[in-house]
């Protein structure tokens, strides 16, 4: 019978400082994914975070990485299954949707003006660059966080709050190249109440267009944002977790590039 991490760590004679960290990285290195899933089911949400925590700093090696990934899934799964569209929460959700979009507009806006000001300097030479690089983000914060530490390597999280705004801000989501257009994040020709958000029903289902019916989903009669579904749909953060915003972080990031290409004489 497979003994789980927590029954092995209470039945451990030493327990002091480090000790269940590493009880619970040598456990983690003798499991399986399936395995590993399967366990964390069976613990309660303050013991999933706990590990969640302690994995958090050692997130940048691949074992421990994949482990925390199936703990960030199972704790949103169950947090989400847990979560009632009621109008408090809903009326929150879409004030995170609008900001979002809000944020994503403004940037995208200055961004354009950015391009235009370096294709006019170009075209008169007047720039020594020869190509521009601009990459738009938006940053959702939850509130009481510290500052965190940006290399996940050295960072020793706390709380689950810390953890879960460090991991927001070293995914790559919620961010957008010029180049590439990113007016899907505002757009409004196409609402993404799908995947479940909104669901009157299953809050698990796949579905691969937004329902247009109350009956199915709160948000039939509103215009759902690419980047509240990516939040949703691609972060580690739950339903609970996403309420809980607020304040957003902005930023345009300008890379100029400039190619030597002259060759040594």
């Amino acid at each position: 019978m497979q003994k789980y991490f927590l029954d092995i760590y209470s039945g451990a004679k030493t327990r002091k400082g480090d000790k269940k960290k590493e009880y619970l990285f040598k456990h983690i290195q003798k499991l399986s994914s399936p395995q590993w899933r399967k366990e964390l089911q069976t613990y309660t949400r303050k013991e999933l975070e706990n590990i969640i925590c302690m994995l958090a700093p050692r997130s940048c090696e691949e074992i421990y990485e994949q482990a925390l990934t199936h703990a960030f899934h199972e704790r949103k799964s169950r947090l989400n299954s847990l979560f009632v569209y009621t109008n408090k929460n809903v009326k929150k959700l879409l004030w995170v949707n609008q900001k979002l979009m809000e944020c994503f507009e403004k940037a995208y806006q200055h961004a354009q003006d950015l391009y235009a000001q370096f294709q006019k300097d170009k075209k008169e030479n007047k720039h020594f660059a020869d190509e521009i690089d601009i990459e738009i983000s938006v940053t959702p914060f939850l509130p009481s966080h510290a500052t965190i530490d940006q290399n996940p390597c050295t960072h020793d999280a706390q709380s689950i709050t810390e953890v879960l705004q460090n991991a927001m801000e070293n995914d790559r989501i919620l961010r957008a190249n010029y180049s590439d257009k990113p007016l899907i994040y505002f757009d409004k020709a196409y609402s993404w109440n799908i995947e479940g958000f909104g669901s009157r029903n299953d809050p698990q289902p796949l579905s691969a267009e937004n329902p247009q019916s109350l009956r199915e989903n709160v948000f039939a009669n509103n215009y759902i944002s690419y980047a509240m579904h990516e939040l949703y749909r691609h972060s580690c953060w739950s339903l609970q977790d996403i309420i809980r915003i607020q304040q957003f972080y902005t930023e345009v990031h300008v890379c100029y590039q400039n190619f030597c290409n002259k060759k040594h004489v």
